[in-house]
């Protein structure tokens, strides 16, 4: 054999080794990051991002996220995410029922799951990374700013994140002064032509928990209602939707069922005289033309009765935002229509 020969072998095999690298996928970078259920791996680039959380998809739209994927909302979406329901969004199933097949064959890098799709996380883990940012609303606003800020840092958005965090304490900063003369407050969501009440430390509790309105309805009279509003110092962190809290009998304060409100009537909230009326119209929200609306069910005797009525001081808030996407942009908004109705 020629020395030429013993030359060769080792340029030859370099050669073969440098094609078969070349010939192999590139392995996607990861990186590890925390959610609500622990550390998971993500894709450092996510290119094909599904989200089912509205709320999410609220924030991250914000932040300036593109989203490839959304479930086909019942309801309308609001004006500022109704782009999403175009065809230029993949349809990923509806927001209790993922569309697993279309998913399969989509190949997503990530999903955002979480709100009406908790259950479904762990047969989406199958597909992609599934995260879970939902938010705890007896923290508001704090989980509020939390969850923003998660989002941005996940998606390399921080300095935008801490910008609307900025904005939305400067504006709560500059409310307070007139919060603090304003008196009491009910928040109130009208559906079905009947009323229910939302206390602090709700869904829909914003305007006590985050502007400091004086709760109109004590914890008793919400009892009495047949729920409960949180009182100072009790914490704890709701459980998944339609999970019931471990040892609780009945409707509790605080619980998984009064954080959709709780039945209200037109003597107890004519005896509660609040000074502001905060109305959610739900049937508006969720498209339902036939219903009575929330104007005409308290168009009522006793309710016209109360200093909110006389002095002008029910406030219409934005249905569709507040009841179906509920982030970042729709605090910001209702803040703003908030702040107009105290400043008229």
């Amino acid at each position: 054999m020629s020395r030429n020969r013993f030359v060769r072998w080792p340029l030859a095999l370099a050669t073969l080794l440098s094609l078969t690298s070349l010939a192999q996928p590139a392995l996607a970078a990861t990186r590890t990051i925390s959610d609500n259920q622990g550390e998971k791996q993500i894709p450092t680039e996510a290119q094909r991002l599904v989200v089912f959380n509205p709320t999410i998809l609220d924030t991250l739209d914000a932040l300036g996220v593109s989203v490839a994927a959304v479930p086909k909302v019942e309801t309308a979406l609001p004006e500022f995410l109704k782009k999403y329901q175009t065809n230029s969004a993949l349809n990923a199933g509806s927001m209790f029922e993922p569309d697993f097949e279309a998913l399969s064959q989509y190949q997503p890098d990530l999903i955002i799951a979480g709100g009406r799709t908790t259950n479904a996380g762990t047969e989406l883990a199958k597909l992609a990374p599934t995260l879970n940012f939902d938010r705890d609303d007896r923290h508001f606003p704090d989980s509020l700013r939390q969850q923003t800020l998660k989002l941005g840092e996940v998606f390399g958005k921080s300095e935008q994140a801490k910008a609307l965090v900025a904005k939305f304490d400067a504006k709560l900063s500059s409310m307070k002064p007139k919060v603090e003369k304003a008196g009491t407050a009910v928040v109130v969501m009208v559906t079905g032509g009947k009323m229910s009440a939302f206390g602090p430390g709700t869904r829909m509790g914003f305007v006590y928990d985050a502007l400091g309105f004086k709760p109109a309805l004590t914890p008793e009279q919400f009892a009495a209602a047949g729920g409960g509003a949180r009182k100072p110092g009790e914490g704890g962190k709701r459980p998944p939707e339609g999970q019931k809290p471990d040892g609780q009998k009945g409707p509790q304060a605080g619980s998984v069922k009064f954080q959709h409100g709780k039945g209200l009537s037109a003597e107890l909230l004519h005896k509660a005289n609040p000074d502001w009326i905060f109305v959610i119209d739900r049937d508006a929200a969720i498209g339902r033309a036939d219903a009575q609306p929330a104007a005409k069910v308290l168009d009522n005797a006793l309710v016209n009765q109360t200093s909110a009525a006389k002095n002008k001081h029910i406030v219409y808030l934005n249905s569709a935002e507040l009841y179906v996407a509920g982030g970042i942009t729709t605090f910001l908004h209702a803040l703003d229509d908030v702040d107009q109705a105290l400043t008229r």
